[in-house]
This record gives structure tokens, C-alpha cells and sequence, in this order.
């Protein structure tokens, strides 16, 4: 019998570390007498595990008639399918639902359910239908008693086939995600999407789960009358979007209704959860995006994760990232890539990161990026932290047999394999990466991203972003990377952390980012914490910030220092400790008739820094004026408790290189150690992970520059500069994953410029891959002889390195490695 454990970051499989390579093939999707050959191509690529939906509506076709076996269809035969994987040494991801989403009809719901029992369709405001718009498809009253009913029927027969088939019984199964992008359809986020049911809202006279969730948090209708400045004389007569009387009551109420409704996916989640171990399925519970487009995007993670373990459920998320969220893999992309992933590591500090949805393109032509960008694509990934992934969608379905609403055929744009078995070009990229990933899995598995900042946010601040009562006008604005222009403050600040993002990337200044209302750090941490704010933070922020300061810690806070709780009750310890004053607020500009042109900032070092409105704020005793505008001070720094704040009055925003430029002088200065990964010049985008046995430096060329560079990472030695001989150069919107203080069995080798994949269990052999015409450098701790294609190479000694160069072709070039016998002496 085998076993699968969750160790902190790394997952175990039989006691062993791995790195989940896995390809997303849906069985139901293809005929059955291809089942085999897609496995085995999938094997060939070097992936150790295949993921699926299993659709409840293909196998309960009828109310009450399950076939698992294949009796009514072939492709059916799931127990067929789970054999095929166990005969073929694969893992399984098994993703029952009930939601699958996979552009199925319906998500997986039985349309006999929604056809024969009305009451499990949740409603919208005026009582029509619940469904995700655009699509169609219904949205299920997931708490609702007969969606329930019928939902656990179907997992009362799902789960104990799956526990049959898992791991611990000498299955293939070792992971289960329950539901998919746990998002009542993509209509959580909409006040107005869903859940105007009576079961929620109740009726004259009998509460629903709404009124009884209030009552629960603020413990009398009094309470809430006073709360929303109403009078109302029964707790029934709170509904969502109702006018409460005065509009610090009626956001109040909005931010109550949009908790609520995020709750209520969670109770869901949970009763999913709970009925997995009850049917007798014992491997880890996986959750996809939940809130989907929370945090724009990838999930509200610490929230969910907090829910569930305080419920007894110790699950982990997972995240999407596709080529087309990016579309490629610039000064644009590699930012918003990075930035989901680490939205997904805000859920603990001791969950893998997991990429479930990885692709490279989609099936409609406005959102396919060009698939050339996904080696790029998956180095960042790697680089950024990723413990495993899963490559959706790596085979076709078969035309004829999709059950989809989208296109007759399954076929994302640039699958690996295609519907008829062919092995597109992104097949050879896959497999590239799925080898280097393989044959350095041990070593990965125990590194960890090392970070200059942490970038601290609050779910409440995302709610109010949508909160469009201050709304005055809606355009798309590319240059301030705003999808509207708004007065709202909480947009404001949301629209910037992508700018923040990408400022950051510019400069080499790695990035993580924390929930402030559930915190995966202790306060005090070394790295400079970063809070974008409307001028309201939640309870648990505003505690946590100060505990961080009384403990050492540096932040910075922008665009204002928060004066209020998100209820927007006075906080004034946090500005009185800064000795925060404003003295004016610069409108953005273009905004009235002559008003033309940026605001232009200054600092000691640098003049005209751009900004699209800012506040300028009294400089207070014992502050450092960093950046002015018109002669007043528009950021500071100050001491704050027993650690130190930056004061910004603006919000980052890329329009040139001097805000890059800015960020760095404003930046660099409050980091407590040396940036952990950057190259000499910045040209490059650098970073790193580092382990026991070795690091790995992730380099991109995302501003397609010319020209060599060198890197600087810190080491457990100090800080480590390379290349010594040469030039590291990485061809334009190209990457290198290239490795550092390797351990092998004959001494360390400290850098190397090329792409290595070992091709002995020894590390004598290897193949070095890098852009043809460059020179690839390799360094090592000990004198070695170097042979490159047959040919040995010179080898100098610098500062302790043994050194030897060779030529990138268009062929990687082959290494053999010679320990020279005084290395051992």
C-alpha cells in the first residue's frame, strides 16, 4: 500500500518528495480505444500523474441510474480508466464536483435536477433564474436542502469508488478537489448574481440564513438598526441593496451581504469536505480558486484555508495560471504571473504551491496568446515558487464527444496532444520542462522563493473596490493600467498592486503576498511590508501592524496611513504614530476642462517622477522628506514603534522608467539586508529559490534588452556574483533556469550559465542548453576537467572557482564532468 502526506511545503508520495507533473485528460471526453495511447504520450512526456473531471450528469444520466463501469456507454467505465492509470504507473487528480465548470453543460449538474426540481436554481433579485451570464449555465442553491440531498447521493456513490482506487489501498489516486472554482458560477462577487432565495432571505415573519447569519455576528436587531442607521422592525426587512438610510449604513450593509455570500461558499466547501472523509476517501482535499476573481483572480486562499482548518479540514488551494492571462512574458506578464502564485501561497505558510490550470492557450482566437511565450511561461512559474502543476488540457477531447457549450471537439488552442493523437510543437516544450523538472525533482522539492517585500492586503479593501457608489466615470485607461476611472479610493488601491507588481519585478525586488486579516508571518519579519489602503483597514490589520512595529518592522503604507476601520469607525493610533497630516489632496489629473498633463514628483536623486494624483502631508519632526511635489512633502520616513514607515501619498504606477527608477531609491534603502536576487544592471528579471542542496536562479529577459549581465544572489556564503569569465546573456522575452551551490557526489558546483539537465543518476553527464551564439560559464568549488561535445576545456581559478567556458550551438552541448584526484585530497 502506498501513501501521500502534505509536509509543510513539499507533498511525499511513499515517503519521497515530489514535484506534481501532471496533464489534465478527460476520459469522458474521448473514446475509450484511445484511452491507452494518450496515457502513454502522456508518460513520454515525463508527467507522473494525470488529473480529470468525473462528471456527475455523464454518469447519473437518469435520477437514480449510475454507471461507473461502462454499461450504458463505454466511456463511462471509470474503473476501466483508474485500472489504465495503475497499470501504467500514473497518478490520479480526481475531481468529482459536483461544479466541474470544463465548459460543460451545466458544470456537471444533471439537468434532470434543475429540470425536475426548480428549488435547487438559486434566484436572482427579482426572482428569475440564477445563472452565469454569458454562458447560461444555472447557478445551484448549494445549501439548499434537496440540491443537497441529491448532491450527497451522488458523492455517496463517487467517493467510495475513488477510496477504493486511492493510494493508501494500492490505488492511483492521491489527491480529490472537491467542486471547482468555488464560485456559485462566477456570480459570488456580483451583489445581484444570486442567492434571492427564501431559504437565504426568508419571507415576512421568518428570517432566513442571511438574517440568522447577522444575528449571529451582532447579537440583536437593535444592534443592527443602530449598525445601518435604520429602524427596522423585524430582522426579515434587511435585504441586500436595500437604501438603509445614510451611506456610511448602506456600504456597511453591502460589505455584510458580500461576507455573507462568500461565507456561505465556504459552508458549502466545508459540507463537501466533511463528506469526503465520511464516504471513506483519505487523501488531501484540494480546493480551485476559491471565491474565483477575488484578489482579480486567484482566489481569496487565507480566508478559505483559516475557514475550513477551524472546522477541523486541513485542505489545500490551488491556482490557475494561463499563457493568456498574460499573453506574454514581458514586463507585463511576468509581474501578473508571479502575482498569482503568490495570491495562492497567502494561504498558510506550510501549503505547496500548485498550479491545477496551467495552459497555453484557450479555444476562442481573442484569448490565445502565442504558444512560443510558454517555455517562458512555466520557467517563471518554476522560478516563482511552483511545487507542482497541471497542464490543462493536455490531450483533446474527440470531435463528436465533447458535451461542451463551446466547440464540438475539446481543443484548447496549442494542446500537447490534439484530438487525433498528433503531438503538437508545445508537446516538445512540455516535455523539456517536465525532464529538467524531473531529474533535479529531489532538489527543488526542498527549495523555497526568497523574498525583499511582502505586499499586505485585506479582503475588504477587494469587496469595496466593487462598490460603485463612487464611481464618476467608466473608460479603459492602458496608461495608468486602471480598467475605469473612479473616485473610489478602495479601486484606487486595488488598481495599483498590479502596478506595484510590475514596478517590483522591474527591479528585482521579490515579492509575496499576504492576507492582512489572516496572516501567514509573524509579525516582525525581516522583509518590508507593503500596505496598499484606502484609508480603512480591518481590526485584525491595524493589530497586526503594530505588533509588527513593536517588533522591529519596517512598512510602507500608501497612498494614505489608514484613519478608520473598514465599518469606518475612527483607528487613530496608526496615523497618530506617524504623526500623519495631510495638507492637500491633487485630484488625477484630466479630470477637468485645462487640466492636461501628469503631476511631477521630485527626490533628492531624481526629478519628474510621474503621478496621477497624490496627497502631500506635512513633514513631522524626525521625518525624512523622500519624495516632494511643489515643495511639500508627498512621502516621508519615519521612526514607527521600535521599527520604521515609509509614508507614500501616491499609489505606484508604471508610465516610464522613473517611476521604476523612484521605486527602487525609495525602496532599497528600508530593506534590512541586500536585494536576495537581482543582476547587476537589472537588465535581466531575477530570482531565486533556495534549498539544502542546491538554489535555482530563474533569469528572464522581459524587456527584450541587449547585452550581457551578471547575477547577484545571497548565498548561505555571502553574495554570490556570476558569471566571472563571460557574459550572461538570455535571448529577448527568453529565460534560463540555471543552478546554484549544487551538492553533488564530488563537490559543489557554484553556477552555471546554461540550462543543465544531469543525464546520469552520478551528475557526471550532462546536457547544458543556452541561446545559440552565447558563452555558457560552469564553476565549481574543486578543480574538475571539463569536456564540452569531446572537446576539453580550459579551466582558470578565480577566487577559489574552477572555471571553464564553451560555446551555446543550436544542439544543446553535451558535459562530461572529471574530478581531478587533488580535489579529494
Amino acid at each position: 500500500m502506498g501513501s501521500i502526506q502534505v509536509k509543510g511545503r513539499s507533498i511525499l508520495i511513499d515517503g519521497r518528495e515530489t514535484m506534481l507533473r501532471s496533464g489534465e485528460i478527460h476520459y469522458f471526453r474521448i473514446y475509450k480505444r484511445n484511452w491507452r495511447e494518450r496515457l502513454r504520450q502522456a508518460k513520454a512526456n515525463r508527467l507522473n500523474a494525470i488529473a480529470s473531471y468525473i462528471p456527475w450528469d455523464f454518469h447519473e444520466p437518469e435520477e437514480g441510474v449510475f454507471d461507473f463501469e461502462g454499461r450504458t456507454l463505454p466511456e463511462r467505465d471509470l474503473k476501466g480508466f483508474l485500472n489504465m492509470l495503475a497499470e501504467e504507473g500514473l497518478y490520479f487528480i480526481a475531481k468529482p464536483g459536483p461544479f466541474i465548470n470544463a465548459e460543460y453543460i451545466d458544470g456537471g449538474h444533471p439537468r434532470w435536477m434543475f429540470e425536475h426540481y426548480p428549488e435547487t436554481v438559486s434566484r436572482r433579485p427579482g426572482g428569475e433564474q440564477a445563472y452565469w451570464i454569458g454562458q447560461g449555465n444555472h447557478v445551484p442553491a448549494q445549501l439548499d436542502d434537496t440540491f443537497l440531498l441529491l448532491a450527497e447521493r451522488w458523492y455517496a456513490q463517487a467517493i467510495p469508488l475513488l477510496a477504493e482506487y486511492s493510494i493508501d489501498r494500492g490505488g492511483p489516486v492521491i489527491l480529490h478537489q472537491p467542486d471547482n472554482e468555488m464560485n456559485l458560477l462566477f456570480t459570488c462577487l456580483d451583489p445581484n448574481g444570486s442567492l434571492f432565495d427564501p431559504e437565504v432571505l426568508g419571507e415576512e415573519g421568518r428570517p432566513g440564513r442571511f438574517h440568522r447569519d447577522l444575528l449571529e455576528q451582532y447579537g440583536s436587531l437593535k444592534a443592527l438598526n443602530r449598525r445601518y442607521g435604520t429602524s427596522f422592525t423585524g430582522v426579515e426587512q434587511i435585504l441586500p441593496q436595500r437604501p438603509a438610510g445614510h451611506p456610511e449604513g448602506e456600504a456597511r450593509l453591502y460589505l455584510d451581504w458580500m461576507r455573507f455570500r462568500m461565507r456561505y461558499v465556504y459552508r458549502y466547501a466545508l459540507t463537501l469536505a466533511q463528506w469526503t472523509r465520511q464516504y471513506g476517501l483519505e487523501v488531501p482535499n484540494t480546493y480551485n480558486e476559491p471565491i474565483n476573481g477575488f484578489f482579480r483572480g486567484p482566489g481569496n486562499h487565507a480566508e478559505f484555508v483559516r475557514y475550513m482548518k477551524d472546522r477541523g479540514q486541513d485542505v489545500i488551494t490551488t491556482c490557475h495560471s494561463y499563457l493568456r492571462y498574460a499573453y506574454h512574458m514581458d514586463a507585463n506578464g511576468v509581474p501578473k504571473t508571479a502575482l498569482r502564485l503568490e495570491c495562492l501561497k497567502s494561504q498558510a505558510a506550510d501549503h505547496p504551491t500548485i498550479a491545477i490550470e496551467v495552459g497555453a492557450g484557450w479555444m476562442t482566437l481573442d484569448s490565445v496568446a502565442n504558444y512560443a511565450n510558454y517555455p517562458v511561461h512555466l520557467r517563471v512559474l518554476l522560478g516563482h515558487g511552483m511545487d507542482g502543476y497541471n497542464y490543462f488540457i493536455f490531450a483533446s477531447g474527440d470531435k463528436g464527444f465533447s458535451r461542451t457549450y463551446v466547440t464540438d471537439a475539446y481543443d484548447l488552442f496549442a494542446d500537447p496532444v490534439s484530438a487525433a493523437g498528433k503531438e503538437h510543437e508545445v508537446y516538445a516544450m512540455t516535455g523539456a520542462f517536465n525532464r529538467f523538472v524531473a531529474q533535479w525533482e529531489q532538489e527543488l522539492a526542498d527549495t523555497r522563493k526568497q523574498y525583499d517585500v511582502v505586499i499586505g492586503l485585506t479582503g475588504d479593501l477587494y469587496l469595496m473596490s466593487q462598490y460603485a457608489v463612487e464611481e464618476t466615470a467608466v473608460f479603459e485607461d492602458q496608461m495608468s493600467g486602471a480598467g475605469s476611472l473612479s473616485a473610489g479610493k478602495a479601486k484606487n488601491a486595488v488598481d495599483s498592486v498590479e502596478q506595484l507588481a510590475k514596478l517590483l519585478a522591474m527591479n528585482n525586488i521579490q515579492f509575496a503576498v499576504m492576507n492582512l486579516d489572516y496572516p501567514n508571518r509573524k509579525p516582525g519579519f525581516d522583509e518590508l511590508l507593503i500596505v496598499p489602503n484606502d484609508g480603512s483597514l480591518s481590526t485584525e490589520a491595524f493589530r497586526y501592524l503594530n505588533e509588527h512595529g513593536d517588533r522591529g518592522g519596517r512598512v510602507v503604507l500608501y497612498p494614505e496611513v489608514p484613519g478608520m476601520d473598514t465599518d469606518g469607525n475612527p483607528v487613530p493610533g496608526l496615523a497618530e504614530a506617524l504623526k500623519y497630516r495631510k495638507r492637500r489632496e491633487i485630484p488625477r489629473f484630466g479630470m477637468r476642462a485645462g487640466d492636461i498633463g501628469r503631476r511631477f514628483m521630485s527626490m533628492k536623486e531624481l526629478g519628474g517622477i510621474p503621478a496621477d494624483r497624490l496627497t502631500t502631508m506635512e513633514l513631522p519632526a524626525g521625518a525624512e522628506q523622500i519624495v516632494s511635489f511643489e515643495g511639500e512633502t508627498s512621502a516621508y520616513r519615519a521612526p514607527f514603534r521600535n521599527g520604521e514607515a515609509l509614508v507614500m501619498g501616491f499609489a505606484p504606477q508604471f508610465t516610464g522608467l522613473d517611476n521604476v527608477t523612484a521605486l527602487k531609491l525609495a525602496l532599497v534603502p528600508l530593506l534590512k539586508r541586500s536585494r536576495r536576487c537581482h543582476t547587476a544592471q537589472d537588465r535581466y528579471h531575477a530570482v531565486c529559490r533556495s534549498g539544502s542542496r542546491m538554489s535555482l536562479v530563474t533569469v528572464v529577459n522581459m524587456t527584450g534588452c541587449a547585452g550581457g549581465d551578471r547575477v547577484v544572489v545571497q548565498t548561505e556564503g555571502g553574495a554570490l556574483e556570476f558569471p566571472r569569465l563571460s557574459a550572461l546573456e538570455v535571448a529577448s522575452l527568453g529565460a534560463l533556469m540555471l543552478p546554484v551551490d549544487a551538492k553533488l557526489p564530488y563537490g559543489t558546483l557554484k553556477y552555471c550559465t546554461s540550462e543543465l539537465v544531469p543525464l546520469d543518476d552520478a551528475r557526471y553527464c550532462w546536457q547544458a542548453t543556452g541561446a545559440p551564439g552565447t558563452e555558457g560559464e560552469i564553476a565549481f568549488d574543486r578543480p574538475v576537467r571539463v569536456v564540452a561535445d569531446g572537446r576539453q576545456l580550459e579551466t582558470r581559478e578565480v577566487d577559489g572557482l574552477f572555471i571553464a567556458v564553451y560555446q551555446h550551438g543550436l544542439k544543446p552541448v553535451e558535459l562530461h564532468i572529471e574530478p581531478l584526484a587533488e580535489a579529494f585530497n
